[in-house]
């Protein structure tokens, strides 16, 4: 009987010896409320990362903006739009395996600017608040400093790619502010025109505003 214990024993060990080393198999997706709504990530959207990893239990993570995680399906909110390099990386008894993939980040217009124009040699501050509910349309209004306002943005404000066009009423007034994104979309600059629709009279100068707090989707 102990003959045959021990044989067993044996071929046990031999049999767990000769098995296939088994490393990590890892796979991930990604996705968010805002890719859900309007099919891309913008900046300050919460992304959730989905781990459908096998054979680990130790995952760490890299967002490509110096941020990095060692949860199992982590979140994360990138603050620049950009091209970012998502890398996972999976450790077992056998060895090291990771995997990697692009997102790219929009920087959209959603959140409150603060900002300024330039009118007969002084400075007038204001606020945008502003929502991108699509592709290329901008709703929201305008509060100056003097607290004049909020100012509904007529149906033609829109952005495409980097430039914006902002328009608004007051009266018998009509404002037009054109301008261009920098490449982090947290600052713009141009000018803008300001048309009376009794006399026609033009008056214009030039705007700048920046994103003062990030917007969510």
């Amino acid at each position: 009987m102990k003959n045959l214990i021990v044989i067993f024993i044996l071929v046990f060990l031999f049999a767990e010896c000769n098995k296939e080393k088994s490393f990590p198999v890892l796979c991930f997706n990604f996705h968010s409320k805002s890719i859900d709504e309007i099919g891309v990530f913008i900046v300050g959207d919460s992304i959730e990362f989905e781990n459908c990893s096998e054979n680990t239990d130790f995952f760490w993570w890299s967002f490509g903006d110096g941020t990095i995680s060692r949860e199992t399906n982590p979140k994360h909110t990138y603050n620049k739009s950009g091209i970012y390099q998502v890398v996972l990386k999976a450790i077992n008894e056998n060895g090291i395996q990771e995997i990697s993939q692009e997102i790219e980040v929009y920087g959209l217009l959603t959140g409150d600017w603060s900002g300024r124009l330039s009118l007969s040699g002084k400075w007038y501050g204001f606020v945008f608040h502003l929502k991108q509910i699509e592709e290329i349309i901008i709703e929201g209004d305008i509060l100056f400093s003097n607290g004049n306002g909020p100012y509904t943005l007529s149906s033609t404000s829109i952005r495409i790619d980097q430039k914006v066009m902002l328009g608004f009423s007051i009266s018998d007034l009509i404002f037009t502010f054109s301008g261009t994104l920098n490449s982090s979309f947290d600052k713009v600059e141009g000018i803008y025109t300001i048309i009376s629709s009794v006399t026609g009279a033009v008056v214009g100068g030039t705007w700048e505003a920046s994103k003062s707090k990030i917007g969510g989707p």
